[in-house]
């Protein structure tokens, strides 16, 4: 029974995550969740869910324009203006759990974008 219920598991996984699991697009679910466990918001809190996941669509939209820019990740300069784009949104948004995690939640978006760069690119 367990060796049914691991592979069922591993099933789902190898899926990914549907588009009906979520507010966003697919592409973006991963950078709202991120957001959301950094945090500590409630997913059961749907109004503050909302508000997060539009702010995760304007994060996501700067961070695929920046990845077209030609080796971006090679581009100090480039690099620094989207994290400080990242966390200026954090920072002033009318979200305090937010705000509270902006400078930490921005260095981990980051690094959510270079590992899913192609990801991004092909979004």
């Amino acid at each position: 029974r367990i060796i049914e219920e691991l592979t069922k598991l591993r099933e789902e996984i190898g899926e990914g995550r549907r588009a009906e699991d979520s507010i966003v697009d697919t592409p973006i679910a991963p950078f709202l969740e991120l957001m959301l466990m950094e945090s500590g918001i409630d997913k059961g809190d749907t109004d503050t869910v909302v508000e997060v996941a539009k702010i995760s669509e304007l994060i996501y939209a700067r961070i695929k324009e920046s990845l077209s820019i030609p080796n971006f990740w090679h581009k100090p300069n480039e690099r620094r203006r989207l994290e400080g784009d990242i966390r200026d949104e954090l920072e002033y948004c009318t979200i305090e759990p937010l705000k509270a995690v902006a400078a930490k939640l921005t260095a981990e978006l980051i690094s959510l974008a270079h590992k899913r760069e192609d990801e991004v690119k092909g979004s």
